[in-house]
């Protein structure tokens, strides 16, 4: 489950299950009734993109984090390595050569915010949210097919 930080204001001192359970609807209470331990994880968002410094390169979240909304933290720093291994077999300067994922990476940040708000979203906006998803079926060709993958 995940809780939205922005909606809902709790310490994480403050967060216990029944906390949890005075601000769910009463259909998730039972589930809620059967969890034995509480964890907590906070999300954080980089705003920038550092892909290291002198003979150092960052790779995957360690240069650029990626919220989990989009699914994409793993499969960008698999993507990350391979253009890297491409770059190093080319002789290209690396951190240039990593700096032409920028672009490609920024969108998926982009995407990625956009989708914890819209599936965060409370009625009536979610029902307009479905309804929008189910008549456009969103198409992430972008994403998949990427020119930045080798």
């Amino acid at each position: 489950m995940i809780l939205n930080s922005q909606k809902i204001d709790i310490l994480e001192e403050d967060l216990s299950v029944e906390t949890i359970k005075n601000i769910m609807p009463k259909k998730y209470h039972e589930l809620i009734d059967e969890t034995e331990d509480l964890v907590v994880k906070r999300i954080y968002e980089s705003k920038r993109i550092e892909w290291g410094k002198g003979k150092v390169i960052s790779i995957g979240d360690a240069a650029h984090s990626i919220t989990p909304h989009l699914a994409q933290g793993a499969a960008q720093g698999a993507i990350d390595a391979s253009f890297l291994a491409k770059s190093i077999k080319e002789g290209k300067e690396l951190i240039l050569a990593l700096k032409q994922r920028d672009s490609l990476l920024q969108k998926i940040k982009l995407e990625s915010h956009l989708n914890k708000r819209r599936f965060q979203m409370g009625y009536p906006l979610s029902m307009l949210r479905n309804l929008f998803l189910r008549l456009y079926k969103p198409k992430y060709n972008w994403l998949f097919n990427s020119k930045y993958e080798s």
